[in-house]
């Protein structure tokens, strides 16, 4: 079950599963950041407000955001799967919310920095929906995490709780509003 919650002080909204932990709650986060967290499953939700990134074409856009990542992550690879831009044209934001771009990809990452011990990488489906606002430059980014096969000394995720969790994302790239487009001033 999934409520409506309030991101940045009320500013967004999206729904998140109800017994997602805020990791606000659990360590500091920045304040350009929400991040939620399945407390059953490495499986995260994150929410960034970014400077908008210099690519007119949405497409180029998603594609640096999912670079940037894998530079962040470290990842020893990735992969685009497919990408879906909205056939709609966007609306003018404000007023109205964007709809969002969405990515899936995958990056095999290193296990809590262990920097050679490769077999013990992360595969990791990476989802990402982006939502531009340009006449504020900023890009808001909602990233999931979802793990797909993980180093030996964890529990694997079975299909069915990726599918849950793609579930989860699709509910909450579709649910995400801009209530108050003066967090962007």
């Amino acid at each position: 079950m999934s409520a409506l919650r309030e991101l940045f002080g009320g500013a967004i909204v999206m729904n998140v599963p109800k017994f997602f932990l805020d990791a606000s709650d659990l360590r500091q986060v920045p304040d350009t950041q929400e991040v939620f967290l399945d407390p059953n499953s490495n499986f995260s939700l994150i929410v960034d407000i970014l400077q908008r990134v210099d690519a007119d074409e949405d497409e180029r856009a998603v594609k640096l955001h999912f670079d940037c990542l894998a530079e962040d992550n470290s990842a020893h690879s990735q992969q685009i799967i497919g990408i879906t831009v909205p056939s709609t044209p966007q609306p003018e934001c404000p007023p109205e919310s964007p709809f969002p771009i969405i990515l899936q990809g995958e990056q095999t990452i290193q296990k809590f920095n262990q920097k050679f011990n490769h077999k013990d990488d992360d595969r990791i489906c990476i989802l990402l929906a982006l939502y531009r606002i340009k006449a504020k430059k900023v890009d808001i980014l909602l990233t999931a995490n979802i793990p797909l096969s993980i180093s030996p000394s964890s529990s694997q995720p079975d299909d069915l709780a990726v599918r849950l969790a793609k579930g989860i994302f699709k509910a909450a790239s579709q649910s995400l509003k801009v209530v108050d487009f003066e967090l962007f001033a």
